[in-house]
Formats: C-alpha cells, sequence, structure tokens
C-alpha cells in the first residue's frame, strides 16, 4: 500500500504545531484587553486536544479526558473545597443551570465567571476540532487564516493590544501552513510521490520566499498613515446615527471612571472582579465625590487641602463622624485582584490599616478621595483593612433646625446659569408640602419611584450641544441608570436650597461564602460601579440617599421617639433589594439568584415578552441567519447524512438492521441522484448503481435482501457480514 504524507505522524505534528501556535494568537490578546486570568490552563487545554486527534484517541475517550480535564479546571479556578468532595459539584450543577435560565432569557450580563469559563473551553473545543477537520480533510485553512488577521488588526484598533508583532507572526506561520497543505493537495491529485526529495523540493523555497519577504518588509521604511486615526470618526458617527444625533455611549463598558464631564448613554456589562471584602455585610464602598454641575456632568472645583496620616490612625474624611455615638467597631478586609492605588472605604470610616509595608495615606479633603502616599509612584496597595463604625442616622435630628447658624459652603449649592427654570419648579412643587430639610430630600428620592422613570443600561441618550443633562432626563426620557438619578436628585435638592453633592464608589457586589458566624465575603465587580447622593445637615453630617430605582439605602435611620430604625432590615437585607427587574438594574451581578430562589413561571414569561419587544429586530435578525443555516444544512443534507447513517447503525444487531440500512441506502442514492426507475427491478438497479461507481457491493447487498425477503428472514445473513460493504458504498454517495 502506498505511503502517504496523511499517515506520517511528523507530518501531521508539523500541521498541529503550526495551527497551534495560530490559534494561540487568538488567546494571546485575552490577558490585555479583558481581565481573563490563568491563560495557561486554555492553552493546555488546547495542547491536549491536539494530542489526542495526533494519536487518534477513540472518540468516547477522548469526549471523556476533555470533559475531566475541564471539570478539574474549574474545579481548580472557582472552588476551595477539595476535588474529591461532592459538594462543590452539586454547587457546580446548581449554578450550571441557574446559568442556563440566564443564558436562554437574555441576561448574558448575569452568566458567572465559571459559566463564562465553561463556555470558552466548549468554544476552544469546537475550533481544535475544525482545525482538524480542515488540515486533515479538507486540506485548507485559508479562512481560518484570514479571520485570525482579521481579529488581530480589529484589536489592534479599537483595544490597547499591540498588534504589530501578533501580525507578523500570524502571516508566516498562516503562509507555512497554507503552503504546506497546499504541496499535500496537489500530491494527492496527481498522484505524486511523497519523498523527502519532493517535500524539501516544495519546502526550501516556500520557507525562502517568506524569510526573506517577511525580512524585507522588516527592515524597509514605512510611510506614515495617510488616513488619521479611524476610531473617534467612526465611533462618533456611529452614535449619531444610532440616537438621532444625541450621541451614544455604545462603545464603553460598565465601571469606575475618573472623568465625569461628560454623563449619559449605554454602556455594556462587566463583571469583572474588581475587590473582594470580607466583610459583616454589604456595603457601600465609597471613592470620591463631585461639587460642581456643568449641565452636562460632574467636574469638581481646585481644591489642593489634603490631609496625610498613617496606617492604623484615624482617618480624615467627612462621613467620619457621621453616626450615634456607641455603635461598635467593625473591620472588614479588602483585597484587589489587580495594583490598586486608591482606596475604596465604608461609610463610618475610622481607620486604615496596610499591609505590604504600605504605612501612609494623603486624603484629599474637597473630594474625601484616599490614595497611598508613596514616594514610589508605581507601588501598590492590593490589601488592606478598614476598622469603621456602620452609622445611624437620628430622624429627629435630621428634621431639627441647626442648633448655631450655619453656613452652606457655597459648591454644596452650585448650579450652572443655563439650568432650565422648569427643573427648579418641579423641585419647588415636589418639596412645597414638606417643612424640614429631611422630610423635602425624602419627597425628591420618592419622586423618582412613582413617576414613570424607568432603569436603563442601553437605551439612554446623550443631551445633544444645547440640552441640559438633567433637564432631558427629567421631563423628555426619564430612562437612564444611576448616574441619571443620582445627578437629577443632587440638582433638585440645590434647587431648593439644600446642599448636596454627587457621590461615586461601588455597591455591595455578590455574596460569595460565609467565612465564620462573623464574615462574609463578596465580589464586587466593575459591574457594582455606582452613583448617589449625600446630603449635608448642619447637625449631623452627611447623609446618604439612594434615588436610582431598584436600590435601597442601606444606611439605618433611627427614629428616637419609638427608639427603633425607620429601616428595619439589615444592611444585607438593603443590598437584596437591590436587585431591580431586567431595564432596571444598575449591576447586573448583584442579583442574589441563588439555586433556592422562587420561580415564578409568569415572571419569567413576563421577562422574555420585554427583552423580545426591545429588541425583536435584533432577534429577527438572528432568527433569519438561523433559518438560513438550517435551510443550507437541509440542502447539503445529502452530504453528511451519510456518516449519520453509518454512526446510526453501526452498533445495531437485531435481525431487522440490515433490511433497515438497505431501505436507508436506496433513499440516500436518490438523495445522491441515482434514482430507481419505475418498472425497474432491484437487481437492475443495483447493476446500474455499481456501474456508476465501479463496485460490486450493490449486487451482493441487493442479492442478501432479497435472501432476507423471498426467506421471510429464515436466513443466516448477519449484519455485521455485510455492514463493511454497507459503508464502503453509503459513503461513496457523500462526495
Amino acid at each position: 500500500m502506498r505511503q502517504t504524507i496523511r499517515d506520517n505522524k511528523g507530518f501531521v505534528i508539523i500541521l498541529y504545531v503550526f495551527s497551534f501556535f495560530l490559534l494561540w494568537e487568538w488567546i494571546r490578546p485575552l490577558e490585555t484587553i479583558t481581565d481573563t486570568g490563568n491563560v495557561y490552563l486554555f492553552v493546555l487545554y488546547i495542547l491536549m486536544s491536539f494530542a489526542l486527534y495526533l494519536f487518534t484517541i477513540r472518540k468516547g475517550i477522548d469526549i471523556i479526558l476533555k470533559f475531566f480535564f475541564i471539570l478539574i479546571s474549574l474545579h481548580h479556578l472557582y472552588y476551595q473545597q477539595p476535588l474529591y468532595k461532592w459538594s462543590w459539584m452539586m454547587d457546580f450543577w446548581g449554578n450550571f443551570i441557574h446559568n442556563l435560565k440566564r443564558l436562554f432569557s437574555g441576561n448574558w450580563d448575569l452568566l458567572s465567571g465559571e459559566f463564562r469559563s465553561l463556555l470558552f473551553f466548549i468554544l476552544l473545543w469546537l475550533i481544535t476540532y475544525l482545525l482538524k477537520y480542515w488540515l486533515t480533510v479538507r486540506r485548507n485553512v485559508f479562512i481560518f487564516f484570514v479571520m485570525t488577521v482579521i481579529y488581530i488588526t480589529i484589536l489592534d484598533t479599537f483595544t490597547p493590544y499591540r498588534g504589530e508583532w501578533p501580525i507578523v507572526r500570524t502571516i508566516i506561520i498562516g503562509f507555512i501552513l497554507l503552503g504546506i497543505l497546499h504541496f499535500k493537495r496537489i500530491s494527492e491529485q496527481n498522484r505524486v510521490a511523497n519523498n523527502k526529495d519532493n517535500w524539501f523540493r516544495w519546502m526550501v523555497p516556500l520557507t525562502v520566499m517568506i524569510s526573506a519577504c517577511t525580512l524585507f518588509a522588516l527592515a524597509a521604511p514605512k510611510a506614515d498613515a495617510i488616513w488619521p486615526d479611524p476610531v473617534p470618526y467612526i465611533k462618533s458617527h456611529v452614535g449619531k446615527d444610532k440616537h438621532n444625533g444625541k450621541g451614544s455611549g455604545g462603545g464603553r463598558t460598565v465601571g469606575y471612571r475618573s472623568d465625569d464631564s461628560q454623563l449619559g448613554g449605554p454602556f455594556q456589562g462587566d463583571n469583572t472582579v474588581v475587590f473582594r471584602a470580607k466583610a459583616p455585610s454589604r456595603q457601600y464602598w465609597r471613592v470620591e465625590t463631585r461639587d460642581t454641575y456643568t449641565g452636562k456632568g460632574w467636574i469638581n472645583t481646585e481644591n489642593v487641602s489634603t490631609d496625610i496620616f498613617s496606617s492604623g490612625s484615624l482617618a480624615n474624611t467627612s462621613v467620619t463622624n457621621s453616626m450615634i455615638e456607641g455603635v461598635k467597631e467593625e473591620k472588614a478586609d479588602i483585597h484587589f485582584k489587580r495594583n490598586n492605588y486608591t482606596i475604596v472605604y465604608p461609610y463610618g470610616l475610622l481607620r486604615i490599616v496596610g499591609k505590604s509595608g504600605m504605612d501612609r495615606f494623603i486624603t484629599n479633603i474637597g473630594t474625601d478621595k484616599i490614595d497611598i502616599f508613596s514616594e514610589d509612584p508605581k507601588k501598590a496597595l492590593n490589601d488592606y483593612t478598614v476598622i469603621y463604625t456602620s452609622p445611624q442616622y437620628s430622624v429627629k435630628a435630621l428634621k431639627e433646625p441647626p442648633q448655631h447658624e450655619f453656613v452652606y459652603p457655597s459648591e454644596t449649592l452650585q448650579l450652572p446659569d443655563t439650568l432650565p427654570q422648569r427643573v427648579r419648579d418641579l423641585a419647588e412643587k415636589i418639596t412645597a408640602s414638606k417643612d424640614n430639610e429631611y422630610d423635602k430630600a425624602k419627597a425628591i428620592e420618592q419622586y423618582f419611584q412613582m413617576n414613570g422613570f424607568v432603569y436603563d443600561q442601553k437605551n439612554v441618550a446623550i443631551p445633544n450641544q444645547n440640552q441640559d443633562y438633567v433637564d432631558q432626563f427629567l421631563f423628555e426620557t426619564k430612562r437612564g441608570y444611576c448616574d441619571n438619578f443620582s445627578t437629577s436628585m443632587v440638582v433638585l435638592l440645590r434647587s431648593v436650597g439644600i446642599p448636596a453633592r454627587w457621590v461615586k464608589g461601588y455597591s455591595g457586589g455578590d455574596y460569595v461564602d460565609t467565612v465564620d458566624e462573623m464574615y462574609k465575603l463578596y465580589d464586587v465587580t466593575n459591574n457594582n460601579a455606582h452613583s448617589w447622593v449625600e446630603v449635608l445637615f448642619p447637625n449631623v453630617g452627611w447623609v446618604p440617599f439612594e434615588p436610582t430605582v431598584g436600590f435601597a439605602n442601606n444606611a439605618i435611620f433611627k427614629d428616637d421617639e419609638e427608639n427603633k430604625a425607620v429601616n428595619s432590615t439589615t444592611p444585607d437585607d438593603q443590598m437584596k433589594k437591590n436587585q431591580p427587574q431586567k431595564n432596571q438594574m444598575e449591576q447586573a451581578s448583584q442579583q442574589n439568584t441563588s439555586t433556592t430562589e422562587k420561580f415564578s413561571f409568569k415572571a419569567e414569561w413576563n421577562k422574555i415578552w420585554n427583552y423580545i419587544k426591545l429588541h425583536w429586530l435584533r432577534l429577527v435578525m438572528i432568527l433569519g441567519v438561523l433559518l438560513l443555516m438550517v435551510g443550507y444544512i437541509y440542502w447539503k443534507r445529502s452530504k453528511w447524512l451519510p456518516f449519520y447513517l453509518v454512526y446510526r447503525y453501526r452498533r445495531k444487531k437485531d435481525p431487522d438492521t440490515f433490511s433497515k440500512a438497505y431501505l436507508s441506502l436506496l433513499k440516500q442514492l436518490e438523495r445522491y441522484g441515482i434514482r430507481k426507475q419505475n418498472g425497474q427491478t432491484l437487481r437492475e438497479f443495483a447493476k446500474h448503481v455499481d456501474t456508476f461507481f465501479e463496485t460490486n457491493a450493490m449486487r451482493l447487498l441487493t442479492e442478501h435482501y432479497e435472501r432476507v425477503i423471498y426467506r421471510g428472514g429464515q436466513t443466516s445473513i448477519k449484519w455485521e457480514d455485510t455492514r463493511e460493504l454497507w459503508e464502503n458504498l453509503i459513503k461513496k454517495t457523500s462526495s
């Protein structure tokens, strides 16, 4: 038998090695453009897949090995329990079922990390199988090569990923791989001897040509770009088209940002973990405040006043002493996933205890922002502990007039001259029946809960040049996320002379685990980036308010006359309320979706129906593409159906198997175009088939079939004896 390159393990190894490096170019950017870690596990999975294909492991064993590798990897990444414990498998199964619900209901931002990793492993499984098919059957990877080039160029254009050298590597690897496969196709089509001489006659010129072209391209002088950077142009024009001239922020992803001068526009969810908190309960994590509203967003008045304090000493912030005395101290351990230079802290902060030798901090008195203080600007603080007392505010004290003459800071009442009068009129109308600042603040806070305001991350407008951000939200769209609600409340408060400011930070995060009786673990993600409101009361200090639809203030307000809390729930209970329905969610990952939650068919149906109404055009397009794909698969069924029939009948051993397989062969021949004519006997038809395929298999199969039919099944013919003939013939119809 003629030995082919296909049978040569060395040749297959070469193909798989080059394919691995080509696929690796898809994995490399993940650590740069996403928060994906432990990429080595995905690389090992790719290597294992190619190794299994190389050694032609049986399909069942191949699937089992890949399944166990994925399972062990997910355990290593996401679970602390020992691998042999059944408990983590139950947790994984519950998480899997719940994420399937999220997937099919369109809540893709809610998918957990382990489920996303599982989907990525499955995607790599499919890609490696496709590469094997393209390499060993089709002998052509041109499509994958072009897709890789496009992928890298897009990332280089629109992300921080630098694609200069990756594109060079891809071109070299891709052309070598295409050259090898082209040689293989030529040798098979023309029956050229696959000896070493022919191999080197092809490969040496190919390698020299690719190397020379690459070196020349690298060494040659490069002209400057003729066109300017297209990214800003594309983003601006896409935004204008999408919102009829109002702009779009659709390219943004959710997360904490330092520039708030231009608010508005949609954003994409991101459940990347920013930090993990070990704390007694969920908290609102402050970062900084803003005091100057411009009509488009927020900036800060220049304030160079700072305070430097040491680790373990009393921190200087404007919310440190806003609490009832005698409340016990609590602590929270913070661990950042990446290098961190700014402190996040809860209300009632007392002290910060730094780790890793970090012992000094600096507070911006104007914004309450706390940074680490070090001579080395690159020195980060990823782990620290905050000591705090949970605030408890006296409603009586909040309602009382100032005990002493109090002059509010001018920046806490600032409003732009361009603010429309109807905003001020609305503030007066909302608070007209209230006689103290606390009740007025509560009236404005509650105004957003009952006047048709909708929480939405996607369909959010950006004001045009002559439009006020708050005015647009209050009177035109009534649709937005936390920035819209919190900014509007601050402006309404200031319009009636109540000092207020805008606060940025993070909401409580996702519950991860219970450490002990005192402490729980919470993962705070980019989805938890949040903004809210603080109001200045002379007798108390700065007090937080939460106007955003679907969110609840976790601060505790004490009614002194009745000696009980107005907010009777715990901070954890309050934070669980911060789980608005779809299109009313600030941070998608805040839903406390445990496997024990009560399932409501009506609620799930309403979610699905609302999603369909909102995204009907996209769904129609997806459905159209799916129908085209299904139609194409059905049209080409004569190509793939033989392999399905082979798989279907291979393991059957019942007496009727041969008869059923023979009839399936007749139907497949008809699909192929060889149709039995009226009046034509089976033997005549078999002769025609054998002539067409240059074989005698159909005659033998027909003779066996006639014996089975005319003898009423009383025959010694076994399916195993004829299966190979049947398989060889039906496979010919797939070409």
